[in-house]
């Protein structure tokens, strides 16, 4: 469940093909594979980092969680304060790495132009 978002971008002909564009956002790219594996997340604000109590900080967060003004290297326990709701997550490396070898990008902000591709 990364979040990929689909752009449809009107060509200047009428006639003209459409352009597919994906955004692909990977600053909250841990945060998105805890909540395709725990569906429940959905919808929650999620951080994944290091503990509160052990001056851990945020190594990512989803979209609901940058709603209360998180975001990555925030410490932790400032991120609780900002969001008690906040629902905080280990990092599971192994587990995004196997997720990351799925995105073909280098960088953790890509537009990939899906135009003209076609589903086998």
């Amino acid at each position: 469940m990364l979040f990929y978002r689909s752009c449809h971008l009107a060509a200047t002909a009428l006639d003209a093909p459409i352009r597919k564009i994906i955004h692909c956002d990977c600053d909250c790219f841990y945060a998105s594979v805890e909540m395709r594996d725990q569906p429940a997340l959905r919808g929650q604000p999620v951080a994944v980092g290091g503990r509160a109590d052990q001056r851990g900080v945020v190594a990512a967060c989803n979209y609901e969680a940058r709603r209360f003004g998180i975001h990555s290297a925030m410490a932790m326990g400032q991120a609780l304060r900002r969001c008690p709701a906040l629902v905080v997550l280990p990092v599971a490396m192994e587990k995004y790495r196997r997720a990351s070898r799925q995105i073909p990008v280098a960088d953790s902000l890509t537009w990939i132009d899906r135009s003209g591709m076609r589903k086998k």
